[in-house]
């Protein structure tokens, strides 16, 4: 069980996507004013991985480490909901996403299956796990223009992953691994032409899935994209531009694939960013880029405005209240940011941080 986690816990996110419009963020405030933070026996929280934002902008937490999946609705987050029966079929649920009809999408790595909480009746889930082609792992997952599912298989180390769709109609394409730049995916996002976004960890590379010609997929590597530095290329993001940008945990960096030249990449060092394991990464409705680091408690903001003049906010600097592993993040309708700990078992909410989002992202 221990080696499905590490394909989770380093690394989780939740897949974010664009925004657009609005003015510069405010940095998150170091002051505990500046940020509310929700843990204890009844958010149910542990290992808290995946973390979405949905249109009513309730949020939803993957238990990773307690087969449980828990809701702050937007109304009272102090009053959560946690969806644990056995009909949910929870296993090692790792990632979340929220369809354009407000259904809630979650991967469980460890039973080979995929949950979906209808909207207006999230008490009567369906599970999908029967259809899969095995090896089946799922991590990632994504929702298109167009309410089909994405899911990044891992599959096994043999290069057996997939890339599977589930259509707005309910039927399951499996795209198999080894073809059409699809390797042991971990996980995708989707950018306005409703192409699919892969990140292929154990290859160091990144793949533009096409799925209208999936012969016709690209993918980046160091053999075109030798500047990109990929080690263990993880989160992923498109912003309001269709700029790609990836978290690498091992490089210690964040590197951007511009729109227009995907392989004259722009790299985004610790050094200068502050990242440490960076994981999670989200654009706010400013193009402003977030991203959690998975070691030291760390949330770095690179300014649309000014990429080079990052807001970096850390625990052993002047922002003692920050503090564990951030490894998912998400914004919601408001600005707020949110971020899941999986060391301290707890969610924070950076209030009105970043800018507005459209939700559900996608």
């Amino acid at each position: 069980m221990r080696v499905h986690l590490t394909w989770v816990v380093p690394f989780s996110i939740f897949l974010a996507s664009c925004g657009g419009g609005g003015s510069s963020s405010t940095p998150i405030s170091c002051t505990p004013s500046g940020g509310m933070t929700f843990s204890g026996k009844s958010f149910s929280f542990n290992l808290p991985t995946g973390i979405a934002v949905d249109g009513n902008n309730n949020v939803w937490v993957t238990n990773t480490g307690g087969n449980t999946v828990t809701e702050l609705p937007a109304s009272n987050p102090n009053a959560p909901i946690v969806y644990s029966s056995t009909s949910f079929h929870f296993d090692l649920p790792a990632n979340v996403a929220i369809d354009g009809n407000n259904n809630v999408w979650i991967t469980n790595l460890n039973n080979a299956s995929v949950t979906k909480i209808p909207s207006g009746s999230p008490n009567s889930p369906i599970v999908y796990s029967s259809q899969f082609t095995s090896p089946f792992f799922p991590l990632g997952i994504a929702v298109d223009g167009t309410n089909n599912i994405w899911i990044a298989n891992k599959g096994d180390l043999s290069g057996n992953g997939s890339l599977t769709e589930i259509t707005s109609s309910g039927s399951i394409t499996n795209n198999p691994g080894g073809s059409d730049g699809i390797y042991n995916p971990t996980i995708d996002a989707i950018d306005s032409s409703n192409n699919i976004w892969l990140t292929n960890s154990s290859q160091a590379s990144v793949t533009k899935f096409i799925p209208s010609t999936p012969s016709t997929s690209i993918t980046y590597s160091s053999s075109n994209c030798s500047l990109c530095g990929f080690i263990t290329p993880f989160g992923i993001a498109i912003d309001g531009s269709g700029n790609v940008w990836i978290t690498d945990n091992a490089a210690n960096s964040v590197v951007e694939l511009p729109t227009s030249t995907p392989t004259s990449p722009v790299v985004y060092n610790a050094s200068k960013y502050g990242f440490s394991e960076p994981s999670g990464i989200a654009v706010d409705g400013a193009n402003n880029i977030w991203v959690v680091s998975n070691d030291g408690g760390i949330v770095t903001e690179i300014p649309a405005s000014n990429p080079n003049n990052p807001n970096v906010f850390k625990s052993s600097g002047s922002c003692s209240n920050l503090s564990g592993t951030y490894v998912g993040i998400a914004i919601d309708g408001t600005g707020n940011v949110w971020a899941s700990n999986d060391t301290d078992n707890s969610v924070t909410e950076f209030v009105k941080a970043g800018n507005p989002t459209t939700v559900p992202l996608r």
